[in-house]
């Protein structure tokens, strides 16, 4: 229910959107009083009432719906400043042209009138309409993907045709567009009038400059005219440029360069009252799939410049606005042999298509349409399927015990096996005999793990003359560096044996057929070792149930690796082979912005497997075990659903995200100065069935509050069946996701 118009209406004219939002977070009333000012002011009907009766309203959002049509220039800007800008407002609305003849027949029908160009006065709309489809026709057909042109010097990028109509006064302009309307949108003289209004909302694309500030800055391809005169009389500082580095540096700043699409976290998104009464669509947000780069040009004054590439497919209902020069590059690969591939399956060219993009260009895809989406969730379930790493080392039968061994022994899969289930090929294949199987677990669970292998046909072989012959000896050879852990609560640092690595007991090497086994037993938690890899690219995990990667911004979107600053055997050789396949291989983060921002890919912070930063995948089939022992039994209950998280992810607990750790830089050592640092303090205790690694000092002195009395009082030897009490492994990984989630980081 909508109150009437009060006196409070007048006090929050006054304030800004961000003052509104402020004020209603001071109590409930405020909050309601705050709800229903939006509901009345946000009324569509204000802007759509001067052009429309009240019946033809809803008949002209439902045109939007079905055509992708958006409202842009001063209606919108007026509709999200609550201003009115007089009578001699026009209404612009922006359509794809081949949309163009419903909404123009639909406004003769109601009683508007074409209004010929003063130009071509006895030119008719059905004939400026035939001319203007020719020229879109032949771009539909021939190009996929293509760059922005100027069309007319006039109307400027990415606008074919411009048809006026007029009834009683009132003129609308049906702006035709040759791409998304968000291209001409995002090519307007200035950022204060990147606002538009589809059927069901409203977005501005800068409104902390536009709406708090009061700054518009201009674009690169400005003609102002009497643009220029016209909003700064009305309240705005036109910016020809943005002078400041930092500012320009700084994503989080109104005009920060970065990558952008409608509906992210700079943007306003306001709902459209009263919402259109039509059943829900896979439309609902298509206008979400574009998106575009503020770029700042050092050669022209630093000058901004909004980039983007254009997408148009016979496979898409409307086309689109994409910022990355990378995948459009791959998308022009794809789509033009596409639509001569009617001979395939539907499934075979998708794959091919969802193969050249990345993790967070394949999300957004999924989210232009229901088909897309249903076409990336199933291309998401072929892709990423365990059995696929796996066949070249064991058959079907084996793949399931040895998911179950997994299960059992918290074994981890990495290495390049792990990268290449990530990276599905794109970049890359491992077909030059240097990829093993690596896998990795605590040493006092290395000997059932190591018979099976013997049992289904592995052989071992020793790593050196001078290491043992037999699998049996060379794991009693092994010393355990931490012994008797699992007796009490304790916390140790990792440290590092001589010629094997940091947290490596010893290595057992396994063959048949030509296939190489690397069994890799860890001193302590095997995410120990991952973590001190040479470089981040290669910090993948895969578990019985979920696969991580733990810096999938870096790896797959940047193409970047962050090295790690222990040094081991043959660092540079493998340093050398990544930045062969295609990563830029960072020593140092010399950025400040980059190492204190906590969103950036190597931003320093704790972090625990599987949060926020982390890319999760469900593997694919479900497992018909669960973690019963572990703490109490749990069930196998799934929530599929696409993330930046970025991929299928799943809901069941994994012990493997009670780890934790944290990226740190040193600043103060000279010659370790922006090199990155991996710390942590290893966990073991008897009430646990695992092994953990911890953050930081506040972490272990958090656990040793929670945990220490009930440690000292269980009895038992080292590794019962069960503890008495019941391991308490998923207590730990819920108490280290609610401290970290909810905590405030002191590196923010």
């Amino acid at each position: 229910m909508v109150m009437p118009a009060t006196i409070e209406d007048f006090f929050f004219d006054l304030l800004s959107p961000r003052e509104i939002l402020r004020w209603s977070r001071i109590n409930f009333q405020s909050h309601q009083a705050v709800k229903s000012y939006f509901r009345r002011n946000f009324k569509i009907s204000r802007i759509l009432g001067k052009f429309f009766k009240s019946s033809e309203i809803p008949l002209f959002r439902y045109l939007q719906h079905r055509t992708g049509m958006v409202i842009s220039g001063s209606a919108a800007l007026q509709f999200l400043d609550r201003a009115d800008y007089g009578k001699d407002t026009d209404l612009d609305v922006y359509v794809e042209l081949r949309f163009c003849e419903r909404i123009c027949d639909w406004l003769q029908e109601i009683g508007y009138g074409f209004v010929p160009v003063e130009t071509l006065p006895g030119l008719e709309f059905a004939d400026m309409l035939s001319q203007s489809l020719h020229s879109f026709h032949r771009i539909a057909n021939h190009e996929m993907f293509y760059r922005s042109k100027k069309i007319h010097t006039y109307f400027g990028r990415g606008i074919t045709k411009v048809f006026n109509f007029t009834r009683d006064g009132h003129k609308i302009q049906v702006i035709t567009t040759e791409s998304s309307p968000i291209e001409v949108i995002l090519n307007f003289h200035s950022t204060c009038v990147m606002n538009f209004i589809t059927y069901d909302k409203a977005y501005s694309l800068y409104p902390q400059a536009t709406f708090e500030e009061r700054r518009s800055l201009l674009t690169r391809d400005s003609r102002l005219g009497d643009s220029f005169t016209k909003y700064q009389g009305r309240g705005w500082t036109m910016i020809p440029r943005i002078t400041s580095w930092a500012e320009r540096e700084d994503p989080n700043a109104a005009f920060g360069a970065s990558r952008r699409f409608v509906g992210d976290e700079k943007c306003w998104v306001l709902p459209i009252h009263p919402p259109l009464s039509i059943s829900h669509t896979t439309q609902t947000t298509a206008i979400e799939a574009n998106s575009w780069a503020l770029a700042y040009d050092p050669r022209d004054n630093w000058k901004a410049n909004m980039q983007s590439h254009n997408l148009a497919s016979k496979h898409l209902k409307f086309r689109y606005t994409v910022a990355d020069t990378e995948v459009a590059s791959f998308i022009n690969v794809f789509f033009r042999p596409l639509d001569d591939m009617t001979r395939k399956e539907p499934t075979t060219a998708e794959d091919y298509f969802f193969s050249l993009l990345s993790p967070a260009t394949l999300l957004r895809y999924s989210r232009t349409s229901r088909t897309a989406y249903y076409a990336v969730k199933s291309y998401m379930r072929r892709s990423f399927k365990l059995s696929d790493v796996l066949s070249p080392y064991f058959t079907p039968q084996e793949i399931l015990y040895f998911r179950y061994l997994q299960w059992k022994y918290n074994m981890l899969i990495s290495g390049s096996t792990a990268l290449q289930f990530f990276n599905r090929g794109a970049s890359f294949k491992f077909n030059d005999g240097e990829s093993d199987l690596d896998i990795y677990a605590e040493l006092r669970f290395c000997e059932r793990i190591g018979e099976w292998l013997t049992q289904i046909g592995y052989v071992f072989h020793q790593r050196t003359i001078r290491t043992p012959r037999t699998f049996g000896a060379a794991l009693n050879a092994t010393t355990p560096l931490y012994a008797n852990t699992a007796q009490d609560l304790r916390f140790y640092e990792s440290s590092e044996r001589p010629y094997i690595g940091r947290g490596i007991a010893n290595v057992f090497n396994f063959r048949r057929n030509g296939r190489k086994i690397q069994l890799i037993a860890s001193d302590s938690v095997p995410l120990e070792i991952i973590l001190n890899f040479h470089s981040t690219c290669v910090m993948n995990i895969i578990t019985y149930s979920k696969a991580y990667s733990l810096y999938p911004l870096g790896t797959f979107e940047q193409k970047r690796s962050l090295l790690y600053s222990t040094q081991g055997t043959n660092q540079e050789a493998a340093i050398r082979k990544y930045a062969k396949r295609g990563w830029k291989m960072l020593r140092g983060i010399t950025d400040e912005h980059e190492r204190e921002n906590p969103k950036a890919a190597f931003g320093q912070g704790r972090r625990f497997v599987g949060d926020g930063k982390c890319w999760t995948i469900r593997i694919e089939p479900a497992m018909p075990f669960g973690m019963d022992g572990v703490s109490g039994a749990m069930g196998l209950g799934m929530n599929m659903g696409m993330e930046m998280g970025m991929g299928m992810v799943a809901s069941m607990s994994n012990p493997i995200e009670a780890n934790s750790w944290e990226l740190k830089y040193d600043d103060e050592d000279p010659d370790m100065k922006y090199r990155a640092q991996m710390a942590f303090y290893n966990l073991s205790g008897r009430i646990f069935k695992f092994k953990y690694m911890v953050a930081d000092l506040d972490m272990v002195l958090h656990i040793d509050t929670f945990f220490g009395g009930r440690n000292r009082r269980i009895a038992g030897s080292e590794i019962d069946t069960w503890a008495r009490e019941g391991y308490k492994d998923e207590e730990l990984r819920m108490l280290i996701k609610w401290k970290l989630v909810n905590a405030v980081n002191p590196n923010d």
